[in-house]
């Protein structure tokens, strides 16, 4: 893949989801659902380095919302 894999994450106080997205708009992989802790980070963080070793984008942008803070 050239171009950029979007990332969306709603963060919540125990629980976050995130959303994969190619540069197209196209799901890259199901929604993630993982804690918000250090824990929870490890998981999200080896979600997205199998997706960027996966896809090869040019750039990974990874936007965020609180939505019950």
């Amino acid at each position: 893949m050239s171009g950029a894999l979007h990332i969306g994450i709603d963060i919540s106080g125990r629980e976050n989801l995130a959303q994969f997205m190619d540069a197209d708009g196209n799901k890259a992989r199901t929604s993630l659902s993982f804690s918000n802790d250090q824990e929870g980070l490890e998981i999200f963080l080896d979600e997205v380095t199998l997706l960027a070793q996966k896809y090869r984008p040019d750039v990974v942008n990874i936007g965020m919302e609180a939505t019950e803070f």
